[in-house]
């Protein structure tokens, strides 16, 4: 059962726009999130837009599938694309010269990139809504910032790599971190495996990394614009004084932080810390330096919108504190890194509160960064505090099984 299940139950049109990433993009071909999927279709001919829902609870959804310029050939987007003239060049990635990660520009027009057509479709479900009178609930999920680094050519041309931010800088701290830190600073850790030589020994170089946060930061661009359009919708049908909206994102990426890119199983904020922008009826406007997961906002939304609660969430309501700034949310928030992805995956769980981060490998090593007397997270001090470290195993522990899933149902005895 999904939150859009549940508002759907309760009478809401449901949609979803963009990414979802409930199954894999890999899968063998029966999930609507499967590459093969959608190729097959493509073969036979066949119409997107016959499949378009109900899927996961969403009585409509338009799917992009994986990241970077493949995202135009498959599914609903790949569809619109094709429909509005797009070309196989426009999926060719320019590279940027001598950067070692995946990083370049495309020659796509910004009104043909995928964050364009999230934000098209979803307007026009929402005026659609409009015109009809009913109350909605649409989930709209933009690929981007991700790894690779490709924004559109006119967008990349906007932002002047040199006045990106400078990276934390990559000091010996990840010596005091597992092996993994290092090799991946190196350009030798990957999930599927070790490489055999390290691409970038001490790390990307500075001018890499500030290309690569130059991508980035046009594809965050295009999605300011992609929002500033919905918004303009909400306004233009009248619905935006009544309309909860809640931003956020899956994850961060480490962009040359400590000389880590992207994400995986490390602990710094820059990679497990998201944004959390919340607006509506009843929503105190300020700053919040509160801890809260992402696990919380299906119960808090529900009760925000007037709905029953959910009956099986993890999460706590804290819609409380949007209102309130002396209503408490929670000290820490449970993260998880499962290693199923490639033999090098390294699974780790950990609690993260205001000012402290707690890591245990599934080999028992440690991590514990104070982040009030070490902000840039430079020291690892689990074996210097045996004693804190026992603490927040035990908070561990409970974290764990007290999340438990109870979920599926059990067909029969063993």
């Amino acid at each position: 059962m999904t939150i859009a299940d549940h508002a759907r139950s309760a009478g809401l049109r449901t949609a979803s726009f963009g990414k979802i990433h409930a199954t894999p993009t890999g899968a063998d071909g029966r999930s609507w999130e499967s590459r093969q999927r959608w190729q097959a279709l493509r073969e036979l001919g066949g119409d997107p837009y016959a499949d378009a829902g109900p899927y996961l609870g969403f009585d409509h959804v338009e799917l992009t599938i994986g990241h970077g310029p493949n995202n135009a050939r498959d599914a609903h987007y790949g569809a619109w694309f094709r429909e509005r003239g797009g070309t196989p060049e426009m999926r060719v990635l320019h590279r940027d010269e001598g950067v070692p990660e995946t990083c370049g520009v495309r020659d796509i027009p910004i009104d043909l990139h995928h964050t364009s057509f999230v934000a098209e479709r979803t307007q026009a479900w929402i005026r659609d809504r409009a015109a009809k009178g009913e109350r909605f609930l649409a989930h709209v999920s933009f690929p981007d910032p991700h790894h690779p680094f490709d924004p559109p050519r006119e967008a990349a041309e906007k932002i002047d790599p040199s006045a990106e931010p400078e990276p934390i800088e990559a000091l010996n701290d990840v010596h005091q971190r597992p092996t993994h830190y290092r090799q991946r600073r190196d350009g030798q850790w990957a999930r599927r495996g070790l490489k055999e030589v390290a691409h970038h020994p001490g790390g990307i170089a500075k001018e890499h990394i500030r290309t690569m946060r130059a991508r980035t930061s046009a594809m965050v661009e295009m999605i300011d614009t992609a929002i500033g359009n919905m918004l303009s919708t909400l306004d233009e049908t009248g619905l935006r004084d009544e309309t909860l909206i809640v931003f956020t994102s899956d994850h961060g990426d480490g962009l040359g932080d400590h000389g880590i890119m992207g994400k995986g199983p490390w602990g710094y904020r820059s990679i497990i810390e998201t944004p959390l922008l919340i607006a509506g009826p009843h929503v105190r406007q300020g700053v919040s330096e509160a801890v809260i997961s992402d696990v919380d906002l299906a119960p808090s939304m529900v009760q925000a919108l007037g709905l029953d609660p959910l009956p099986f969430v993890d999460g706590l309501d804290i819609s409380g504190h949007w209102l309130d700034a002396q209503v408490p949310t929670r000290d820490w928030a449970l993260i998880d890194y499962r290693n199923g992805f490639a033999d090098s995956d390294y699974a780790c769980a950990g609690l993260v509160s205001a000012h402290k981060t707690y890591l245990r490998y599934q080999d028992g090593v440690e991590e514990l960064t104070d982040l009030s007397a070490d902000p840039q997270e430079h020291v690892n001090i689990a074996a210097e505090d045996p004693a804190q470290c026992a603490v927040w195993r035990a908070h561990l522990l409970d974290a764990l099984l007290t999340t438990q899933n109870r979920g599926p149902a059990q067909l029969s005895h063993a």
